[in-house]
């Protein structure tokens, strides 16, 4: 297959940094109503907001094969540009790579905080479903009263 020529190249190029810097920055935006979301506890909106993110996600991964189409294996954007792109064009294409560093890191600042936020509900709901023991309770070999998923009960009052 022909290589394609140096202005389908560029057009190439400044496509997939113009769409990247608008998925990353709609993926940030997606982040952060999930991070919302899991404050506010909406189980309905969390799940369309997961949705919402995983389509960006998808079309984000597109993205990254017309990327590897493009540039060589081994070859980042920025080496790319400033080693293919011609001297004129590349402040712009640089600086589009630039927003969508920017997107990018604002998406790992948010996804870690959505991360915290997660494994807090999922402690918190342990500890309330521990609370409202349903399962039959057992005991282990030393005598301790444990329920049906073999956790020790720690809030058992002994002297009853």
């Amino acid at each position: 297959m022909k290589a394609p020529s140096y202005h389908k190249r560029l057009m190439l190029l400044e496509e997939i940094l113009s769409d990247g810097v608008k998925l990353f920055r709609m993926l940030a935006e997606s982040e952060e109503q999930l991070r919302k979301q899991l404050i506010t506890g909406d189980h309905q909106a969390l799940i369309e907001a997961e949705k919402k993110r995983s389509l960006i996600q998808n079309q984000v991964a597109a993205l990254e094969e017309r990327r590897k189409d493009l540039v060589p294996e081994g070859t980042g954007l920025q080496e790319y540009i400033r080693t293919t792109i011609g001297k004129s064009s590349q402040p712009h294409l640089l600086s589009q790579l630039n927003q969508i560093i920017k997107e990018l890191q604002s998406v790992r600042v948010v996804n870690e905080v959505n991360r915290s936020l997660l494994q807090e509900r999922l402690r918190f709901s342990k500890e309330l479903r521990k609370s409202f023991q349903t399962t039959k309770l057992t005991y282990d070999r030393r005598g301790k009263l444990k329920n049906g998923d073999d956790d020790p009960i720690k809030n058992l009052d002994r002297n009853c």
